[in-house]
């Protein structure tokens, strides 16, 4: 793992917000819980002594000189504890940025094994450990944006600068968060990816292609009251939508003695991979490899691409749910 979040340690993590939205964040539960690791897909879990350990490690003055303040039982409560402590406020994002650093995530993630790291090489290691850095810390900040904490924000990870940007969500940002996927719906999104595909925003495209895939998945298992964890997993949504709607070809619902069929069974098991392959793109100047790869060399073509074949999975999907609710 690197020095570089030691060399950062004394800047601020947390961009884009005031003293009292710090404050606000630093009392959050739901976020000093996904600091912590108490939820899946995203950092790794932390125990008592482990968090403990972290809060050395950052150097924060009021928490050596607590004297006899009580510190809760539980880890979160802890936590919280310390963050009141802290003394300016962005004292607390030296605890925040040890815990994100890949040192952190490394040691404390499953993910992670270092007999693994014996048959690979180098740059193989690199990548492995900047993989699952980025995967831990884009669970959490996508987990992150989830949770009401601050009301019309949002939040990005800069893997470059190693910070945490806060940015007032955007009438539409705001829009399709809160808005039910239909038909209607559906067409709105699709005109402003091909407003992003006119003035050559290829990148923007991809995300909203990302969008109505994930709002059609989420609107359906929510009619049906099926769980699930919010945290942007597309594939998993598809599975359990798949599953609700009896829409799998290897299934029962499939005359697998109709060769007739067979040509659309191919067809609907193709679905799954254009759901995942619009689902696990990502744009490299965001991720863990920002500074090493050029930006997605994707052009209008692929992008138009994208766009109409999530318009078109998302309208089938819609079409099924109709038919599905009319049995």
């Amino acid at each position: 793992m690197t020095g570089s979040s030691d060399q950062k340690q004394d800047e601020d993590i947390i961009i884009g917000l005031t003293d009292r939205e710090r404050q606000i964040l630093f009392h959050s539960k739901s976020f000093l819980s996904l600091l912590i690791g108490d939820t899946e897909n995203a950092l790794p879990y932390l125990t008592f002594n482990e968090i403990k350990r972290v809060i050395e490690i950052s150097g924060v003055a009021s928490f050596r000189n607590a004297g006899s303040y009580t510190f809760g039982e539980y880890r979160a409560e802890y936590l919280e504890n310390v963050f009141s402590l802290a003394n300016p406020l962005s004292q607390g994002d030296k605890i925040i940025n040890i815990i994100l650093s890949k040192r952190n995530i490394c040691t404390h993630s499953p993910a992670y094994n270092p007999e693994e790291l014996l048959d690979l090489n180098t740059n193989q290691k690199i990548e492995l450990i900047d993989q699952i850095t980025s995967d831990a810390i884009s669970g959490f900040i996508n987990q992150l944006n989830d949770i009401v904490v601050l009301d019309n924000l949002q939040v990005r990870y800069d893997f470059s600068t190693q910070k945490l940007i806060f940015s007032k969500l955007s009438d539409t940002d705001f829009f399709v968060k809160n808005t039910i996927m239909n038909f209607g719906f559906l067409k709105e999104l699709y005109e402003t990816g091909l407003q992003s595909l006119n003035m050559k925003d290829y990148l923007s495209v991809i995300t909203k292609s990302r969008t109505i895939l994930e709002k059609t998945f989420i609107t359906i298992l929510q009619q049906y009251n099926v769980s699930f964890k919010d945290n942007g997993n597309i594939s998993s949504y598809r599975g359990k939508v798949n599953k609700v709607l009896g829409m799998n070809p290897d299934g029962d619902n499939w005359n697998k003695k109709d060769t007739r069929l067979k040509d659309l069974r191919n067809v609907i098991s193709g679905l799954n991979k254009i759901i995942d392959s619009i689902a696990n793109f990502r744009d490299k100047n965001s991720d863990s490899h920002a500074g090493k790869q050029d930006p997605l060399p994707i052009k209008k073509a692929e992008a138009e691409l994208v766009l109409n074949s999530a318009v078109t999975v998302s309208s089938y999907y819609l079409e099924i749910n109709e038919r599905h609710k009319s049995r």
